[in-house]
């Protein structure tokens, strides 16, 4: 399940209805009831499968939806990449530039799919 694809086509056929279009970015998310998970990590809040805010180490998780580090950037996002990197003496960080991305209305989805474990027999989503 955890994979990240070269080109949208590719994306929407292995994950089925992952809308890309108008997106900046996707960013893989799977659902947790370990809150541990979230604090040491981050949770996304969601508007459907699109995220309006990232919660970077939260203190307490404001759902269970745990993102998991994977990404996809559509070529739309790369001149706003490139002119943080420019505007900054060290690299941006990149969750604070996603969460600039989405206050300034820059859309980021969010990429799950439900996958069942056969170690432990649950179900989680993931992109």
């Amino acid at each position: 399940c955890w994979a990240t694809r070269a080109t949208s086509s590719l994306i929407m056929g292995s994950f089925g209805n992952l809308d890309l279009e108008g997106a900046t970015a996707a960013c893989g998310i799977v659902k947790t009831e370990i809150p541990a998970l979230i604090t040491e990590n981050y949770s996304v809040e969601l508007d459907g499968l699109t995220i309006v805010r990232i919660v970077e180490k939260p203190k307490d998780p404001p759902n269970s939806w745990l993102g998991t580090g994977t990404y996809y950037l559509t070529p739309a996002l790369f001149p706003h990449l490139e002119r943080a990197f420019e505007e900054s003496a060290s690299p941006p960080d990149f969750m604070t530039f996603l969460n600039e991305q989405i206050r300034a209305g820059r859309p980021v989805r969010a990429g799950c799919r439900r996958c069942h474990s056969p170690r432990d027999g649950t179900s989680q989503y993931a992109l």
